[in-house]
């Protein structure tokens, strides 16, 4: 989806002399750094989604757990099923990664060209940080016994995909 999304930045290069310098200054010393993530300011505890325009933009505390307790069921059935747990170590790791270019930390390496400035905010990759989370999620009913396997699993999936549509 992201090298599909490409086309956008070709305009963007060819286009960039036409912004005005204002526009960039603004996006440079305010939204850019007023949207990364630190220690402090990445988790929403709040049990419920309410929208606000307040940067930046925070992940949910509710999904954030889930996530990880389900990452961490279905790398223990993987384990006891001697399977493979490259996908899930790969989806951590994209996690991770995507979750490091949105701290602080990072702020050097979007200032220090012209173009993320103008198009791109860190915000913008939650959008791929949602992928690997709810995959995550999806790990839960692999905590429950394997003689209940089908529709106990079905059930618990629906659930947890209820509680995080409700919060």
């Amino acid at each position: 989806a992201m090298g599909l999304s490409a086309f956008f930045w070709l305009p963007l290069l060819l286009e960039r002399h036409d912004l005005a310098d204002t526009a960039y200054l603004i996006s440079r010393s305010v939204w850019l750094p007023g949207s990364v993530w630190t220690w402090q300011n990445f988790l929403d505890w709040g049990l419920h989604y309410t929208h606000s325009f307040a940067r930046p933009i925070r992940i949910s505390v509710v999904q954030l757990s889930l996530a990880a307790f389900g990452f961490l069921a279905a790398l223990r059935w993987a384990h006891q099923r001697n399977d493979r747990m490259v996908e899930w170590i790969f989806w951590l790791l994209v996690t991770v990664g995507v979750g490091a270019m949105m701290g602080s930390w990072a702020l050097p390496l979007w200032l220090s060209n012209d173009i993320l400035p103008v198009a791109q905010f860190t915000w913008r990759l939650l959008a791929i940080l949602s992928l690997p989370l709810a995959l995550f999620v999806g790990g839960l009913p692999f905590l429950l016994p394997a003689k209940k396997q089908s529709l106990w699993r079905q059930g618990v999936g629906l659930a947890f995909s209820a509680i995080l549509l409700a919060a």
